[in-house]
């Protein structure tokens, strides 16, 4: 029982860190963003609002593709991360691949 308890306390502090570092990080990139859209675009508060909403949006959507330890459907998700991608850079760059580009990601096998 007291491995038990010690790996479950362990196991919450990872938790805990990995939920820390990903609000920092994310805070970071919308801070970055907000800056870079009125410096570089002059999107006023509104604006830069109703992106973020539906940028948030798009995240949840997606969100499986990055948690294939939980998700039956990250592969899909995945895929279609891809195709968008695919889609809107219309062959002006190569894809790379979502497994290249989320290298630290546990790989889907079949």
């Amino acid at each position: 029982m007291r491995k038990n308890a010690y790996l479950e306390k362990q196991k919450a502090a990872k938790t805990a860190f990995m939920n820390s570092v990903e609000h920092v990080v994310r805070q970071y990139d919308i801070d970055t963003l907000i800056i870079t859209m009125n410096e570089g675009d002059g999107y006023g508060y509104d604006r830069m609002m109703d992106l973020l909403h539906r940028w948030e949006a798009t995240r949840q959507k997606y969100r499986d593709a990055i948690n294939p330890d939980v998700s039956v459907e990250a592969d899909v998700a995945q895929e279609h991360i891809d195709r968008h991608m695919v889609r809107i850079m219309r062959g002006k760059a190569p894809l790379i691949p979502f497994n290249e580009r989320y290298i630290t990601l546990k790989k889907i096998k079949y």
